[in-house]
């Protein structure tokens, strides 16, 4: 498996945790979960060992990726690194081109 993207909660969230307004300190924190893309199907029971196989040399944290995607955190440097990314999401790729883009015009 391979980490992808971040997970996004909604307003569900809150509201199902009794905190409508929890959803931007949830965001910050950084634990806010993932999404995996399968590479190879096979078998995964409860308890058996996961390894880590390989990282892009590029790549950045699960974190990093939401800062940038949902929290407009982040400049043109940082931006056009994780733009590098050769497995990079569309969804995310498309974001960070729009935000660099946007950057590159106001300067």
């Amino acid at each position: 498996i391979q980490a992808t993207l971040p997970r996004i909660p909604c307003f569900k969230f809150g509201n199902k945790v009794g905190k409508p307004d929890i959803l931007e300190n949830f965001l910050f924190s950084g634990f806010s979960g993932f999404y995996h893309k399968v590479i190879e199907e096979g078998e995964v029971s409860a308890g058996d060992k996961i390894e880590f196989i390989h990282r892009d040399t590029n790549s950045i944290s699960i974190r990093e990726a939401l800062g940038l995607y949902k929290l407009k955190e982040g400049n043109a440097e940082s931006l056009s690194h994780a733009l590098t990314i050769q497995s990079l999401p569309p969804l995310l790729r498309e974001n960070y081109e729009s935000r660099l883009e946007k950057l590159r015009f106001q300067s």
